[in-house]
């Protein structure tokens, strides 16, 4: 393989490009032979993306890894001299994950990179190439796509029951969408979900009916599941309370995860949890995650334990915008001392209105919707302002 050791124009954009990222790129590399892996290691580290050793893994280990809800920005398989381990490789590898996929190999056979396409590949690296500069422009070419189609996602987590997580999701996402762009609001709790009750809307098909369609899941069954309650909002149901199912595929969900943040411009998801795995899948995935609190004992130290464990699953806590829920009664605790106890500031404060929360509750409208000029509507769309930069 030749790498050529002085950085082109075109990688020092790349690097410059995901350096100033929110978050840096994350590669996972499946290989099984490492001596392969560590120049490929060496190249994307040059043009600013993070690969530990950790990230290099074996076929087996990837697939593992990948079906744990671990989410990177780019999987790039370092396929074997054998042509057909090396369609192997590529299927398996498509079969687990949507996460954009390279075959880097040292065939020149025309037909040979195509069937590597074909098995689910979005671009092949010839590692007797120029591998620094192809490098560059495939992920170049990975972020240009990634940051003209894919959404803005926002996770809505409760510390603590009772704390008003469905009906924070409802509102931020009638705040975000327009007539011209919808919103796309998805209810994850698998369990039984109240977003639809809280619409007043009677979905023919859920999340459950999507997960069920397997490899046959498409863009046309994803659009068809989706409810639409207003022009600037569609929903993706959960299922009803009690629904016996057996099981969740994980692929499914990440499957309609990546279908809903490549035809919305918003994406706001109501969870049940952060450690079921279809759960913390979104939780990685997702550009920022609300985590909703009230300002009472109980509730704070709840959410940090909710914190720590995040930390300690390896969540980017900058990601994460803590919002106070039922915020001014005069008992409650201040956010100097809920700063304090949780370690980080939060970020927004949403006013107790339970009047204008119940009327909006009952008519199955979001409030933003049925009393846009409520104090607690304008908190809301604020929140959304704040939340969409």
């Amino acid at each position: 393989m030749r790498f050529s050791r002085l950085p082109t124009v075109e990688q020092e954009r790349t690097r410059v490009a995901w350096a100033t990222r929110d978050k840096r790129m994350q590669a996972l590399i499946a290989a099984d032979f490492e001596h392969r892996a560590i120049p490929l290691q060496a190249m994307l580290a040059e043009l600013g993306v993070d690969c530990p050793r950790t990230n290099i893994l074996s076929a087996n280990e990837a697939v593992n890894v990948l079906r744990s809800g671990k989410s990177f920005d780019v999987v790039i398989a370092s396929c074997s001299d054998k042509y057909n381990d090396a369609v192997r490789l590529v299927t398996q590898l498509n079969a687990t994950t949507r996460i954009p996929l390279i075959a880097a190999g040292m065939t020149a056979h025309v037909n040979e990179i195509l069937n590597l396409i074909r098995a689910g590949a979005n671009d092949y690296l010839d590692l007797h190439g120029n591998v620094a500069a192809d490098l560059a422009t495939i992920l170049a070419r990975l972020r240009s796509d990634h940051s003209t189609h894919d959404g803005h996602a926002t996770c809505i987590l409760s510390s603590s029951g009772g704390c008003g997580a469905s009906t924070l999701a409802v509102n931020l996402a009638a705040s975000l969408g327009t007539p011209e762009q919808p919103a796309c609001l998805i209810d994850l709790n698998f369990r039984g979900g109240d977003l639809a009750t809280l619409l007043n809307i009677r979905p023919r098909h859920t999340l459950v009916d999507l997960c069920c369609q397997g490899q046959r899941l498409d863009e046309v069954m994803f659009q068809q599941s989706l409810v639409q309650h207003s022009p600037a909002l569609k929903l993706l149901a959960a299922p009803p309370l009690l629904t016996r199912f057996t099981g969740i595929d994980l692929d499914s969900v990440a499957t309609v995860l990546r279908m809903a943040r490549a035809a919305f411009r918003h994406l706001v998801i109501d969870l049940e949890d952060s450690s079921h795995p279809e759960q913390a899948h979104a939780v990685r995935a997702c550009d920022k995650l609300v985590v909703l609190l009230r300002m009472d004992f109980p509730c704070l130290l709840r959410a940090r334990r909710l914190l720590d464990d995040l930390r300690e699953e390896g969540i980017d806590l900058a990601k994460v915008r803590l919002v106070a829920n039922r915020f001014g009664n005069t008992k409650s605790l201040s956010q100097k001392q809920a700063t304090e106890a949780l370690g980080m500031p939060v970020f927004h404060c949403l006013p107790d209105d339970e009047g204008v929360m119940l009327a909006s509750v009952n008519v199955g409208n979001p409030a933003v919707l049925e009393t846009p000029t409520a104090k607690i509507s304008k908190a809301y769309r604020k929140l959304a302002e704040l939340i969409a930069i």
